[in-house]
């Protein structure tokens, strides 16, 4: 095994996406909210009982305002990205103007992939989503919404402690939680930004940029090797 970093995560770095020309509104930060696959369009999956909605934290239309709500007070643009095939049918219907969602093709319409747009947001909501080891290179704020923890351990599992996680993260329990996160977004406070660059370091072996040259390197090295 050789370790290069991920080509991928060079585009976190890069200029290439204007979030103010993306959205067609005013926001003063932009949080990107990317939920674990729960529920499939036809097959259920993993996803509390009692929820109407499949989205962490959001099991009612109420909670879904209140969300909305809190976003909009603070001067935020909540946007989720879900998985292709999660079922989002009933929350999008509320046609909320500051909790929206993006699909794959917001960003071919918009001639940028997935990780120029996450490089350009200020913080990041997620739960069990490898994303989150490539969002630590970018030094911004991270939160988890991990409600359903026991019975995700349980169904699915992990790959790693996933206390490594939670100590550089902020909690989100309710809806209310994510007050707190957006009052601290916009003022400047990030008391875990020490512990989220120790597990960055942890996660991560080139901080650079430069994945990409080296993967490129490292394959035309081995065509010029003698057969």
């Amino acid at each position: 095994m050789v370790t290069l970093g991920f080509p991928r995560n060079d585009a976190l770095f890069s200029d290439k996406s204007d979030l103010l020309n993306l959205f067609d509104q005013k926001f003063n930060k932009l949080v990107v909210w990317y939920p674990t696959f729960r529920q499939h369009r036809i097959h259920e999956a993993v996803i509390p009982q009692h929820s109407s909605f499949s989205i962490p934290l959001i099991h009612d239309e109420a909670a879904a305002r209140r969300i909305n709500e809190l976003a909009a007070q603070y001067g935020i643009l909540l946007v989720v990205k879900p998985h292709p095939v999660q079922d989002l049918s009933l929350i999008r219907e509320l046609q909320l103007d500051h909790l929206i969602f993006i699909y794959d093709d917001f960003f071919v319409s918009n001639g940028i992939t997935a990780h120029d747009f996450l490089g350009k947001t200020d913080a990041l909501i997620t739960d069990y989503s490898s994303i989150i080891f490539d969002y630590l290179l970018t030094g911004k704020p991270v939160a988890l919404t991990i409600e359903d923890y026991e019975q995700y351990k349980e169904q699915q599992g992990f790959a790693i402690d996933f206390k490594m996680l939670k100590s550089c993260s902020t909690i989100l329990d309710t809806p209310e939680d994510f007050a707190a996160f957006f009052r601290d977004l916009v003022e400047g406070n990030d008391p875990l930004k020490e512990k989220r660059e120790e597990v960055m370091r942890l996660t991560n072996t080139y901080l650079d940029g430069n994945s990409t040259k080296r993967v490129v390197d490292w394959m035309e090295e081995l065509l010029q090797r003698p057969r």
